[in-house]
């Protein structure tokens, strides 16, 4: 996918470039001090003194630059967006709103919502989500380990995983990361209307022990253009648990939505 402007989106407490390896020459969003699902198109100010800028522009053949016909400056335009978990839920919702556009959407592990209640039974129970969340403000360091533990566990690949996974730098920084266990509290999937968003490509672990596998299933039948891939034996972190098949299948859903078109922005 080199030359094209691809947007990636970590999970909660993850690294900012933890999609890197799938897609090496993304912009990787640092959203942590947003703290809001519906304030996250505030971090992609970041972006606008990177080489990508908002620019919004093609070139004409003389290389003058010439402004996409409707395109507003407010708004940011990629080729394709990843979202791994949270991310995924930010994506969704910074394309929703308006804030973004792209002509492919790949969710990887992404919640329907996080914790259970009778529009999803597959989430995590109400108790359990209030103890998690004391615990990772008591004893972040712990919580943490453990959380880790959990996105690797029921992967055929556990061991490896967890040995591969890093954190964000600023992971014990708890007033950084309860803000965001807040919103995840209330948010749900069923709210939001789906009908705008870009085809989009769907990659979930059947064993995934933090977001069933049955969130997946119930997300896909919300988006009208979604693929949804199931991978046996795989836990939280598709892209770790087999990096090839993640990656070539994500570069050939986008390679297929913008065949035949130019790049909706190719840096300079």
């Amino acid at each position: 996918m080199d030359g094209l402007n691809i947007l990636a989106i970590s999970g909660w407490t993850q690294p900012t470039d933890s999609l890197a390896n799938i897609a090496p020459h993304a912009h990787h969003l640092e959203y942590a001090h947003v703290r809001r699902i519906d304030a996250a198109h505030e971090a992609l100010s970041s972006l606008r003194a990177s080489k990508m800028s908002v620019a919004i522009q093609n070139q004409d053949k003389d290389g003058s630059p010439r402004a996409k016909q409707g395109a507003r400056d407010d708004v940011h335009y990629f080729d394709a967006v990843i979202g791994w978990s949270l991310g995924g839920i930010l994506a969704r919702r910074m394309l929703i709103e308006g804030h973004i556009k792209t002509r492919a959407l790949i969710l990887i592990s992404t919640p329907f919502q996080f914790v259970r209640d009778a529009r999803m039974p597959h989430a995590m129970p109400p108790e359990t989500f209030e103890n998690f969340y004391a615990n990772y403000r008591d004893d972040t360091h712990r919580t943490t380990q453990r959380f880790h533990g959990l996105t690797a566990k029921g992967d055929a690949h556990h061991k490896r995983i967890l040995s591969e996974m890093e954190h964000h730098p600023e992971v014990l920084n708890a007033d950084l990361w309860l803000p965001w266990l807040d919103e995840l509290k209330i948010y749900s999937a069923a709210n939001d209307d789906y009908s705008a968003l870009p085809p989009t490509l769907m990659i979930y672990g059947e064993q995934d022990a933090i977001i069933r596998h049955e969130q997946g299933l119930a997300l896909h039948a919300l988006i009208p253009q979604s693929k949804l891939i199931s991978l046996q034996g795989c836990g939280h972190a598709p892209h770790l648990h087999d990096e090839a098949l993640v990656r070539t299948a994500v570069t050939n859903f986008v390679r297929e939505q913008i065949s035949g078109q130019s790049s909706l922005f190719r840096g300079g």
